[in-house]
């Protein structure tokens, strides 16, 4: 014990001559832990537990949790590693801001939930169960999505700042369109790309500094594949993200094939849109990375209501050309003439993607009815059975993407002028310094390799070579291993090792 505290006083060391801890690129870990106190607080005074669940509604809700889950906290973590430099601080980032966003949110919706109800409860209580968990990973991908939007220039306390103002709007806004306009939305289309996107942009653009750091945003074969394991692990879960949230039976089975169906269709016309735009006929990587997962953007606010399936197939194609588009003529665009610099192609992947899924949800309400529908039609589209138009329906799904729009960008922009103005506090300017950017040395301790042609390979702690484990290294007589040649480490017939009197070791 007395020496675990004197290496810790050694770190934490003030003398004279010792650099002190830094305060102010560090002060988040101490915000941090400050609300986790509070969030404790909050959860042992108002959380709760249901008192009964069914066995059933467990059953079939845990499967998809589980693949949401692995979508928000694996899959998006890995598609962020594409910048060389940056791969570690992304995925820790991930991790951190979405458990943080996750909880607040649990909280926020609790309180809004009870100010809202109908029947007034006498004391607050704030459910916990796996529909929760499951929400509070929505709306952990929202503020990740906005993360990747300023990934690489902002420190972990301006994130901070955006995500806990972020999941508020966030309720109030999912609140407005489904409680008051009675939108649908069953894979959040509107609710979570098109907000998380465009309040992301919206933060970025007070953030514009005029610096040229586009030689920090190196990528590398090795960090190009990580990402792209991301986007397959995004690509195989999305289907479950969609259905998710639709009605057990029927509409979670279209949910889940639609999204699918247009899912390969983004593939198909992301790759081919990608070689017909390079000068050189070649598939640019970055458009595999982002553009194939499209579909599942475009199709989330109807997978569940759309009953034809070339429809699917359609909306799919259409979201990857355009996104592959996007990311082809967008960037600069933003860039140069918005000044907002999206890390990620944000825009590219959920703006455009989801612009067009808001916009099918506005016409398709004119083609659905109790035929095509069937029994489910009263639960799916609740205000057309009591009497509500197509019309209104269209009118009400148009409002909803207008009033997400207004609130995105309006709480983006005053967002961006606060952790702005945090950024003036920490490091004297509204980012990191050029140097700082897009480099895990800012907020990782990363060892640095050595590249010493002496050093002794054999303190490497990965093997343990003196223990004898099936996949050691075997030794063959008469063989120097340093020189050796594959010839010589063939199998050998049983002639042959007779005849050398030898064996394995």
């Amino acid at each position: 014990k007395l020496i675990l505290l004197d290496s810790l006083l050694q770190e934490i060391d003030m003398s004279e001559g010792r650099k002190s801890w830094p305060v102010k690129s560090s002060c988040h870990a101490l915000l941090i832990i400050g609300l986790q106190i509070v969030f404790i607080i909050i959860f042992g005074l108002y959380g709760r537990f249901p008192k009964s669940m069914k066995s059933e509604d467990f059953q079939s809700t845990l499967p998809l949790f589980a693949d949401v889950h692995t979508m928000i906290f694996v899959g998006i973590a890995f598609l962020l590693t594409f910048l060389r430099h940056h791969s570690l601080t992304s995925v820790t980032l991930n991790i951190l801001i979405g458990s943080l966003a996750h909880q607040w949110y649990i909280i926020v919706a609790g309180i809004v939930n009870y100010a809202t109800s109908a029947e007034k409860a006498d004391k607050l209580e704030i459910p916990v169960n796996l529909s929760t968990m499951l929400f509070g990973d929505f709306a952990s991908a929202t503020v990740l999505v906005s993360v990747c939007v300023l990934l690489g220039k902002t420190s972990v306390l301006q994130l901070t700042a955006m995500t806990l103002i972020e999941v508020v709007l966030f309720v109030i806004n999912e609140y407005v369109g489904r409680h008051i306009f009675h939108a649908f939305d069953v894979g959040d289309t509107i609710f979570l790309h098109i907000f998380a996107a465009y309040f992301g942009l919206a933060v970025a653009r007070p953030l514009h500094v005029d610096r040229q750091f586009d030689h920090k945003l190196e990528t590398s074969a090795e960090s190009n594949v990580f990402s792209l394991l991301g986007t397959l692990l995004l690509w195989v879960y999305w289907p479950s993200f969609s259905a998710s949230g639709a009605l057990p039976g029927a509409p979670q089975e279209r949910a889940l094939v639609n999204t699918y169906l247009a899912l390969t269709s983004s593939v198909l016309s992301a790759v081919c849109f990608s070689i017909l735009t390079d000068s050189n006929g070649k598939i640019k990587i970055e458009h595999v990375q982002n553009a194939v997962l499209a579909g599942g953007v475009a199709i989330g606010g109807t997978a569940d209501l759309i009953v034809w399936p070339f429809l699917s197939l359609l909306i799919g194609f259409a979201s990857g050309c355009l996104s592959t588009l996007g990311y082809v003529f967008s960037q600069d665009f933003l860039y140069n003439k918005l000044k907002i610099h999206d890390t990620a192609g944000v825009h590219s992947l959920h703006s455009i993607p989801g612009l067009l899924g808001a916009a099918v949800s506005v016409v398709l309400p004119f083609y659905l009815s109790s035929e095509n529908l069937g029994e489910d039609y009263d639960v799916l589209l609740p205000e057309m059975a009591k009497g509500r138009t197509s019309a209104g329906q269209s009118a009400a799904q148009a409002l909803a993407t207008v009033t997400t729009l207004g609130i995105s960008i309006g709480g983006g922009l005053c967002t961006g002028l606060l952790i702005r103005f945090v950024g003036k506090l920490q490091f004297n300017d509204s980012v990191l310094r050029t140097e700082d950017m897009f480099d895990d040395r800012y907020n990782i301790r990363v060892e640095e390799s050595t590249n010493d042609p002496t050093s002794n390979d054999s303190d490497l702690p990965l093997i343990n070579r003196n223990s004898v484990h099936p996949s050691q290294v075997y030794k063959v007589p008469g063989v120097d291993v340093e020189s050796r040649d594959l010839q010589q480490l063939r199998p050998r017939s049983g002639r042959e090792r007779k005849r050398s009197n030898g064996s394995l070791e």
